[in-house]
């Protein structure tokens, strides 16, 4: 029994080590320090440069409150804070920095507050969300329904280019 504990614990350091060497091998797989807590997902339909930009005119802040039903009309609640807090607002979490929505369920309390595939959860109640677990407290459903007040981060419409207009001649021009 100790000869397979040590075994067990010999190869997990060994991939905790590989792990390791994996990341400082290949940089661009981990995010950089001042990236974290940047919210730059497209929202639905956005790509191209403004979607991935880091220039904060590209972004509008959106403030919404969330209605949250209590603890006893939600499913029950899965073990890690990512996975409460989708099945809490309704949502699906994308593999981005900080909170980022990407996927909203219909009619869940995300949907009802206007929340979007895309959008970046920045504040919750005033508070900074950086992850998961510091959002999950400010959502936490209680006994009573409860409103919660989020800041999220979204891409700004842009506004399509209209095709220059080309001017015809008045009869005056012509006849010059």
């Amino acid at each position: 029994m100790t000869r397979t504990l040590g075994v067990l614990i010999g190869i997990v350091l060994v991939l905790a080590i590989a792990w390791g060497v994996l990341m400082i091998a290949m940089p661009e797989a981990r995010p950089s320090l001042s990236e974290v807590g940047k919210l730059v997902r497209p929202t639905g339909g956005q790509s191209g440069a403004a979607a991935h930009s880091q220039d904060p005119d590209a972004f509008e802040e959106v403030v919404v409150t969330v209605e949250i039903p209590p603890a006893a009309e939600l499913p029950e609640l899965r073990g890690c804070p990512s996975h409460q807090v989708c099945d809490i607002l309704g949502v699906k979490l994308g593999a981005m920095h900080g909170i980022g929505v990407s996927a909203v369920s219909p009619e869940s309390p995300a949907a009802k507050a206007g929340i979007q595939p895309g959008d970046g959860i920045a504040m919750c109640k005033g508070k900074p969300v950086t992850c998961p677990s510091t959002l999950l407290p400010g959502v936490r459903p209680g006994k009573t329904t409860k409103e919660v007040e989020l800041t999220l981060r979204r891409v700004k419409e842009q506004e399509p280019e209209s095709p220059p207009t080309e001017t015809s001649p008045t009869d005056e021009q012509v006849g010059e």
